[in-house]
């Protein structure tokens, strides 16, 4: 489900807006004293009020990535200051409250210019219960005496759920700190640099579980640990003058995880037996690593208004984390891992040439290569697997995948009339991996499209493009040997024949009226393909308009229809045997079609001092997606036909906004927001109807479910500008 509603979109931001809006206040000199105001400063604005909500359903779900908190808001805070040679500027919004953000810019013209930004996204998921009694932590822990009763029985996973569980909130936050600087040392030479630094903090839900089989162990639902920082250096030196640019620069990323591994105790076991699995089991987190890039780029203009550009960057990535032991289940006699550290790393080569020309006024050229080299140098090694803490499993080699892709484009385009122009191109991309079952692949694509733009009263576009991608040496010994069928192709490099139409058109009848529409469809079909993605289409269209009758009234609606198809094979049997060959009975296939159709509807009013003093906003969004699963068997099939949901997905959001503002005077407005929003769900895997109780034959689950909800959010403000 696409949300694009973001927190008090409805109220007038006055940072970017106030100043112009204070403008249009100002009275002509042949106003009577008592309509005037005073002129409206320009150094800053303060957006300031109290905001409440009242939601019913899930209230993480509505948050999800915003903060909606009741209480009182700093909406938004800007000031500027500028001289003939300096300029500083500050901005703020939601001060205090977990989607906050700030900045701050300093530029001394034709010297330095310098930036910081501060921002922290929220992800509330869900108000979960869950057996832990230290939730968050990297090492959780259920109780001793709800282990021993589980185990032995005298306790059931329904009645631990029911008397054992805690509440906590399910969530994370990322803080996002950056600091950009460009330095002119002289008026042919700029240096930059560029930090970012991300801390992420809090729990993600994720599910674990113990044995080689889903009818082993429960599944456990729970949350994860998140603490850990990135940090991203960007520096670069460039000389430019009016024949060429020539740039030198070093990359830099640090990740560092506080949390190395996790840990988390089995419900279902309070000692290790070599049969019904360990008493606790253990994880190793996305580990810590780091990556330098160098760099080297540039561009010479040439005669018959042409240029050439290139830029190639070296990189070596490295990750030499502690590895963990096969298994936590001291029953088991497990070998020890063969290297005491991961030992891995990569080195990155990248190229890009490109070459643009216009040899005459109607005539564009455009030709460019890419190449990219994926080359992993982590050593092989051999080792025997434990899955899931709970038998010894077999001896196994790793496969260190490397990759290499160059893609060759050249585009022209004609326009020999005013408003008509022409373009065709070609592009062809060859693929190079390690451990896939096509090591080699090739795509052609031709394109063409026809263009009207500069005319006031239409502006179109029509294009069409046609790729076939071709695989090549298939080795179907890697699948044969993970028990697979060697008719199985991976959608992602499997042979593919694409085709698809995209159309835009706006039409402007008058100089007040936009008509818009556009067009796509798309069809993937997999030649090849036995089992796996046979075929793919995806269509669409949007229509809307735009009216501006005066300067006081804006007024828009669009409305969007799209549908997404595809289509898969596959077989219910088991692995080959001597005594078993149902792997190859071709009665045993069943297909799944699916269906996918999103609605959206969008409208907006805008009555900018259509009534004196006053502004006003009004908007609406709704989107309507639904999908439905239809299951198949082959004609003559000696299995079942599969049982087709009884509940299909299907989501809807709508949300409505209205905002008012009236300015007393040119610098002070006082004005009222109110925000509904309503979203419901049904989903096979997720409706609360379906996961009820928290404990099932096969799961003890935190709580996460779909849920729908109503929420209602109003703030009221004055805006204050100095």
């Amino acid at each position: 489900m696409r949300t694009r509603m973001n927190v008090l979109t409805a109220a007038l931001l006055i940072a970017s807006a106030g100043y112009a809006q204070a403008q249009d206040a100002r009275p002509a000199a042949t106003q009577s004293p008592a309509d005037s105001t005073i002129a409206a400063p320009t150094l800053g604005t303060i957006d300031f009020g109290y905001r409440g909500s009242s939601v019913s359903g899930d209230p993480a779900r509505y948050n999800r990535v915003r903060d909606l908190r009741d209480g009182p808001l700093v909406n938004a805070f800007r000031y500027e200051k500028e001289t003939e040679t300096t300029f500083f500027g500050a901005k703020a919004a939601s001060v205090g409250y977990y989607d906050q953000s700030y900045s701050a810019g300093f530029e001394r013209i034709g010297r330095l210019k310098a930036s910081f930004d501060f921002d922290s996204v929220p992800l509330f998921q869900v108000q979960a219960r869950t057996l832990f009694g230290n939730p968050g932590s990297a090492t959780l822990r259920v109780a001793d005496e709800v282990q021993q009763a589980l185990q032995n029985g005298t306790l059931t996973q329904a009645q631990a759920m029911a008397t054992a569980t805690t509440p906590f909130d399910l969530k994370s936050r990322r803080d996002i700190a950056a600091f950009n600087m460009v330095y002119t040392a002289s008026r042919d030479v700029d240096v930059s640099v560029s930090v970012h630094n991300t801390l992420r903090n809090g729990t993600n839900l994720q599910s674990f579980n113990f044995g080689n089989s889903p009818g082993n162990m429960t599944v456990l639902d729970m949350g994860v640990p998140v603490d850990d920082r990135t940090t991203d250096l960007r520096t670069k030196v460039e000389w430019a003058n009016g024949v060429g640019v020539l740039a030198l620069g070093y990359d830099g990323s640090w990740y560092t995880q506080n949390n190395s591994t996790f840990t988390w105790d089995n419900p279902l076991r309070a000692t290790d037996s070599a049969t019904a699995g360990p008493a606790f089991g253990r994880t190793a987190l996305w580990p810590t690593s780091n990556a330098n890039t160098m760099s080297v780029s540039g561009s010479l203009k040439l005669p018959a208004r042409s240029k050439a550009t290139a830029a190639i960057s070296y990189g070596m990535w490295d990750q030499n984390q502690p590895l963990l032991p096969n298994t936590t289940n001291t029953a088991l006699a497990a070998a020890p891992v063969p290297r005491a550290t991961a030992e891995t790393r990569a080195n990155v080569a990248s190229m890009l040439y490109s070459f643009t020309s216009r040899p005459a006024d109607v005539l564009w050229l455009n030709a460019r290569y890419r190449y990219y080299d994926y080359a992993n140098k982590t050593p092989h090694f051999t080792n025997t697997v434990v899955p899931g803490d709970f038998s010894i499993g077999a001896l196994e080699t790793s496969e260190p995948s490397s990759f290499k892709r160059q893609t060759f484009d050249a585009d022209a385009s004609l326009m020999p009339y005013r408003y008509l122009g022409f373009s065709a191109g070609y592009s062809r991309e060859n693929g190079d991996r390690t451990f896939r079952i096509y090591p080699l692949t090739t795509e052609d694509t031709w394109r063409v499209s026809v263009d009207s733009m500069g005319n006031q009263f239409v502006t179109a576009r029509l294009k069409y493009e046609s790729s076939d991608r071709t695989g090549h040496d298939f080795d179907e010994a890697l699948l044969a040997d993970i028990g697979e069928h060697v008719e199985l192709r991976h959608y992602d490099i499997a042979p593919r024949d694409r085709r698809r139409t995209t159309a835009l058109l706006t039409l402007t009848p008058v100089s007040y009226l936009d008509l818009n529409g556009t067009l796509f469809a798309g069809h993937d079909r997999y030649p090849e393909t036995y089992f796996g993605l046979r075929d793919n289409q995806n269509d669409g269209y949007t229509v809307g308009f735009d009216l501006i009758p005066d300067s006081k009234i804006t007024a828009g609606f669009n409305y969007g229809h799209e549908t997404y198809s595809a289509f898969q094979w596959s077989r219910t049997a088991n692995p080959l045997s001597s005594t078993d060959v149902t792997f190859l009975d071709p009665r045993r296939d069943w297909n799944l079609t699916t269906d996918e159709r999103v609605l959206t509807y969008t409208a907006t009013l805008d009555l900018i001092k259509a009534i004196r003093r006053t502004d006003i906003r009004l908007s609406y969004d709704l989107s309507d997606g639904y999908t439905n699963y239809d299951y198949d068997v082959v004609a003559n099939a000696t299995i079942p036909v599969p049982q087709q949901y009884k509940t299909q997905p299907r989501n809807r959001i709508v949300a409505a906004k209205v905002d008012g503002q009236y300015f007393v005077r040119a610098n002070v407005a006082v004005g009222a927001t109110y925000w509904y929003e309503e979203y419901s769900v049904q989903d096979f895997a997720f409706d609360p109807t379906l996961l009820a109780p928290q404990a099932l034959p096969f799961a003890m689950y935190s709580g996460y479910v779909y849920e729908p909800y109503k929420a209602h959010t109003a703030f009221v403000r004055m805006t204050y500008l100095w």
